[in-house]
């Protein structure tokens, strides 16, 4: 019976023996609180333990080659070798999701959207680096060392020094690059080099430049002899001779009302002459008196033309469109009627409801219309002065410049003028 009993707790020694050596587990949680076990080596965790109770032991390892280890406390005990590349593996995994989290969000970003400029620049910029890599792989070939290549350097023929181009006029040294000396506010003197070819071509282009006179409707005393009859040549055609006859009633009827009240007794004022290839201006304002015309009362110029040639010239006005803010008005111009006078100041020819050229303002210049009318020095017509006006039914008119953005234009009682007696070669 006791030998039985003695069996009994030896059996029962087994199995709580059994139980005692049962696996050990390491368990992780991963990043997203999830909990995972894996079964530790128990020979290799000894193995470990040994050698890192070894290490602390040794104390001729220096500080610098012994193995760190986790701090050790109750809160945070020894880590297995297990444990360590369990935390590898996850950290590994955090990396990834936050790599591709960060693709995501990239791909969701709209794009910036680029300028003309950076795109130029980019695209330039591209060309280059294309340039650099063609230049390598070239010397590559060749059998040159990579480094022989320099992009940096740059071709002399195709830069040119900012410096060296204001103080040379971009011309040779030996050709002594013409320059003009302008003086400042200060006083101080200013040195402007110029390529005299452009200057030659700019002003070949001007010389050049065919004359386009202004069409306009032109009234005119008609030559006629004692009898009433026109001067016309012999066989005319019967219709133009009476295509003429009628016309001379409007046309000698126009010139003879207007001829009444016009030019001899026009006040007695100084009259500003306009020299032969030199620009004047003139200005009509509201202190300048009106003068009863058959057409109406409007303010005037009388100018005196060159009187220095018999040769026949043409004559430039320019009459400005400026901006009346007491009248509200954004565009406004002196629309000009122009009159011819001899030397006795009696009219030659009216010239009414010319279609002007127009051209639009600059930096440097007001917006303008203008005319070019062509001075007859003939012997029959010798005009010596030129009359600007404007009538009663142009003040009542404006003009529309027809563009993309159509310009409306009032005629105005006032206004500033350009007058120039160009200068043919």
């Amino acid at each position: 019976m006791r030998k039985m009993t003695q069996i009994h707790l030896l059996l029962l020694g087994v199995l709580l023996a059994s139980v005692v050596s049962a696996e050990r587990y390491s368990v992780t949680e991963d990043s997203f609180g999830g909990f995972s076990a894996e079964p530790v080596d128990e020979v290799k965790l000894k193995n470990e333990e040994a050698s890192i109770s070894n290490a602390i032991l040794n104390k001729e390892t220096s500080a610098d080659k012994a193995i760190p280890l986790q701090s050790v406390s109750k809160s945070n005990p020894l880590k297995t070798a297990v444990e360590v590349k369990s935390e590898q593996k996850i950290s590994e995994a955090n990396e990834v999701v936050s790599k591709g989290s960060e693709t995501q969000r990239a791909e969701k970003k709209p794009k910036r959207k680029i300028s003309p400029f950076e795109k130029a620049y980019l695209e330039s910029e591209r060309k280059a680096k294309a340039e650099v890599l063609k230049n390598f792989s070239a010397n590559k070939q060749r059998g040159e060392s990579p480094g022989t290549f320099d992009a940096t350097e740059i071709d002399p023929t195709q830069f040119m020094d900012g410096d060296e181009l204001e103080r040379t006029g971009a011309r040779e040294e030996v050709e002594k690059a013409p320059y003009f000396i302008t003086v400042d506010t200060d006083g101080n003197p200013q040195t402007t080099f110029y390529d005299p070819v452009l200057v030659s071509d700019v002003m070949d282009k001007q010389r050049n430049k065919k004359l386009e006179y202004t069409q306009t409707r032109v009234y005119e005393k008609f030559s006629h002899n004692g009898a009433g009859k026109l001067d016309l040549p012999e066989g005319a055609d019967p219709i133009a001779v009476q295509l003429l006859s009628s016309g001379k009633k409007e046309f000698d009827l126009f010139f003879e009302v207007f001829s009444k009240q016009c030019c001899e007794l026009l006040p007695n004022i100084v009259t500003p002459a306009v020299e032969m290839g030199r620009p004047r201006a003139f200005q009509l304002t509201n202190e300048d008196l009106y003068y009863r015309f058959s057409e109406g009362d409007s303010r005037f110029l009388l100018i005196s033309l060159p009187a220095d040639t018999d040769v026949n010239y043409p004559l430039r006005i320019r009459s400005f469109i400026r901006t009346f803010k007491k009248l509200s008005v954004d565009h406004g111009v002196f629309f000009p009627q122009i009159v011819t006078l001899d030397a006795d100041k009696k009219p030659v020819r009216i010239m009414t409801g010319p279609v002007l050229k127009y051209e639009a303002e600059t930096w440097s210049t007001h917006g303008y219309l203008e005319g070019l009318f062509l001075i007859d020095r003939s012997e029959q017509k010798d005009e010596r002065f030129v009359l600007i006006n404007t009538t009663r039914n142009v003040l009542r008119q404006s003009s529309i410049i027809d563009s993309d953005d159509p310009i409306k234009i009032d005629h105005m009682p006032i206004g500033s003028f350009e007058i120039t007696a160009i200068l043919e070669e």
